[in-house]
């Protein structure tokens, strides 16, 4: 398992040449890939986390965008997010 934690891009839109670069990248074979989004992938001020660059990566095999919070086994991912003080132990019961 691979994890990519937050601001894989520096910015929101992508040109044409950054995603087919992304596009034509090796990345590693038969291995998930998890993306958690953060704050540099957001699109503008949009409170909706599921407007990201990121979703450029999301029709790849065996690569995850993490949009919310997310449990594998004992590993807890916490992507960027408003969560307007909530507590970590109730984003995750």
């Amino acid at each position: 398992m691979i994890v990519y934690l937050g601001d894989f891009f520096d910015k929101s839109e992508l040109n044409a040449m950054e995603i087919t670069a992304i596009r034509d990248l090796r990345w590693a074979k038969k291995i998930p890939h998890y993306f958690l989004v953060g704050n540099h992938e957001l699109y503008g001020k949009s409170e909706n986390i599921s407007l990201n660059s990121l979703n450029v990566l999301s029709g790849i095999k065996d690569f995850y965008v993490l949009y919310c919070p997310f449990q594998l086994d004992n590993l807890y991912f916490l992507p960027y997010d408003n969560y307007k003080g909530d507590k970590i132990e109730n984003i995750f019961s």
